[in-house]
């Protein structure tokens, strides 16, 4: 019990230390994700052999069954383990000599771990080598996996029909429209981006992570807001909504850098202060804006079912829509 708690607890915390937090977080979701289909199998295994179920073909519908809760469950823990493993470069710097500039940098999930500055980083350099292969499996690993499954499936999702893959993959494509059904994939992949890949530039050159999680999030804005990939107005509408909030939290984060660097006097440490209320003002009157306007189209909307001329596609006025409503019915019945 007391390992299984200092999972959750910092490095330093524990004896366990972050290489072995590190191995548990990135191979225990793996062992969940072959648990699923094992178990299953052995479900549909049993019932084939008390004569229940389609016989001859348990494996494959048993197969079937658990890739669906698979790929969600995959889907799902993806983003956590990613950033579990980007904590590996996740360091801060401490200045050793004032006189000399001196400076070292400490792993931020265990301090008791050097990232730099030191002459022999074996422990380091160990931990990334573990870092780098689970990159290879969770962060570049699952987003092309989703692409394999999704590709296959073009077809069938443009054409509306509804195959056994499509059905497996309905959590990553069914909001979308049918020409962007891999937009659930961009989505993720900005993800891995802002809480991830930008702590791989090194925490020497950090005002460069600040400058490509802003440009990250003003690109997918701008896609977006051209694209509208998904079906529903209100989605494209709160997506673009959403971004535009993150893009104003990486600006303030930049002044909030810029600021920061003066030499850290009373004035500096205001201006910061003061950027920070700026954001939250913002980003809160930008909710309650948000919030007004969708409960105002949703008064707004018509409930009645509105009738459209086969030539033009024009929608009559709403009167004459009940008259001839009234009048189909009556003539129907």
């Amino acid at each position: 019990m007391r390992n299984a708690a200092g999972y959750f607890l910092p490095g330093q915390c524990i004896p366990l230390g972050f290489q072995t937090r590190l191995l548990m977080r990135a191979i225990s979701p793996i062992v969940l994700l072959l648990a699923i289909p094992l178990c299953t199998i052995v479900f549909f295994y049993c019932r084939h052999g008390r004569g229940r179920g389609t016989r001859g073909r348990w494996l494959s519908d048993a197969l079937s069954f658990a890739a669906p809760f698979d790929l969600f469950v995959s889907f799902v823990l993806c983003p956590t383990v990613s950033k579990g493993i980007f904590d590996t470069w996740d360091c801060s710097e401490y200045e050793l000599d004032g006189a000399t500039g001196e400076v070292r940098t400490f792993l931020n999930a265990d301090l008791q771990i050097v990232c730099s500055g030191n002459d022999h980083p074996e422990e380091y350099d160990k931990i990334k080598n573990i870092a780098n292969f689970f990159l290879l499996i969770w962060p570049i690993g699952m987003p092309l996996m989703y692409m394999l499954v999704l590709f296959p499936s073009r077809e069938a999702l443009r054409q509306g029909r509804r195959t056994r893959m499509v059905k497996a993959t309905a959590f990553l494509h069914k909001e979308y429209k049918p020409t962007f059904f891999w937009w659930e994939v961009v989505t993720l992949s900005q993800r891995l981006v802002l809480t991830g890949w930008v702590l791989l530039i090194p925490i020497e050159n950090d005002a460069w992570r600040i400058c490509l999680g802003l440009l990250t999030t003003i690109g997918y804005l701008s896609l977006i807001q051209f694209v509208q990939p998904y079906t529903r107005n209100g989605f494209n509408t709160l997506a673009i909504a959403a971004q535009f909030s993150l893009v104003c939290m990486f600006l303030g984060g930049t002044f909030i850098k810029l600021f920061s660097g003066d030499g850290g006097d009373d004035s500096s440490e205001d201006s910061v202060f003061t950027i920070v209320c700026i954001m939250v003002a913002f980003n809160f009157s930008l909710l309650i804006l948000y919030a007004t306007l969708a409960a105002h189209q949703f008064s707004t909307s018509s409930v009645l079912p509105s009738v459209r001329l086969v030539a033009t596609g024009q929608v009559l006025s709403i009167y004459l829509s009940i008259y001839l409503s009234i009048y189909l019915s009556i003539y129907l019945s």
